[in-house]
């Protein structure tokens, strides 16, 4: 699976669907190789009325997995080095 940022927004990685398959299994793909990363704890499930977010850590740093259901899979950290991290790992 692809990643992509918007140049105005470096604390937002998103995820490309070249698949063209249903967002939410994008978003469980994406979910199953955060769970295959030692270094990453996923916490409960919080749900809204359009998104689904889950509470992340990686090396105690926090990030946001989310689900949004007009916009897809995504992760949001206020910290940069989250996001290069998790950029390259994915």
């Amino acid at each position: 699976m692809g990643t992509y940022q918007l140049e105005n927004d470096p604390k937002r990685l998103w995820f490309t669907n070249h698949e063209r398959i249903d967002e939410y299994e994008l978003f469980s793909k994406v979910m199953d190789r955060i769970k295959q990363n030692p270094d990453i704890i996923v916490g409960e499930r919080q749900s809204g009325p359009s998104e689904d977010i889950y509470n992340c850590f990686l090396k105690d740093k926090p990030f946001e997995l989310i689900y949004d259901v007009d916009y897809g899979a995504g992760i949001y950290a206020e910290n940069p080095d989250v996001i290069s991290e998790l950029k390259s790992w994915m």
